[in-house]
């Protein structure tokens, strides 16, 4: 099974540098030791390091060189969690432009998370006492931007 650590990062522009797989790295070690000195039937055999930013080169190349698995916002190239988002459709409500702050809010708190979910459950949008002609543009929004999948 895979042990992975997700660093978050609400700063636009921060980078994991080589300090963030470099510790990681170190941290599944201990774990792999752990499971050794305790015998236990299955151990981790891959480690991860995810991020919604970007790794920078150092870190890569730390990551590949010790063999973890790194995921990051583009990267692996075609297969970073965009492309991921992308692919399977999995865009947040709060990507949407023509819901308000409080009617993102009244979703989530109704674990609407997903597009996909608001489209498939769209009497969410009748309590929110919207009128048809707006609740239609918030679909439309919606079904163009998951559209591919």
């Amino acid at each position: 099974y895979v042990v992975a650590e997700c660093k978050f990062h609400s700063e636009e522009g921060r980078n994991c540098d080589v300090k963030v797989p470099l510790y990681i790295h170190s941290r599944y070690h201990d774990i792999l030791n752990f499971y050794g000195e305790e015998n236990h039937a299955e151990k981790p055999n891959e480690g991860w390091v995810v991020t919604n930013t970007r790794f920078t080169e150092d870190a890569l190349k730390y990551g590949k060189c010790v063999g973890l698995y790194l995921l990051s916002w583009d990267y692996p190239i075609g297969n970073g969690i965009k492309d991921r988002i992308d692919h399977l459709g999995l865009y947040p409500i709060t990507v949407s432009t023509l819901l308000s702050q409080r009617e993102k809010q009244f979703l989530l708190s109704r674990d609407v998370v997903l597009c996909k979910q608001l489209i498939n459950d769209v009497f969410y949008l009748d309590h929110l006492g919207i009128s048809e002609k707006r609740k239609e543009r918030i679909l439309t929004e919606i079904k163009t931007l998951c559209k591919n999948n």
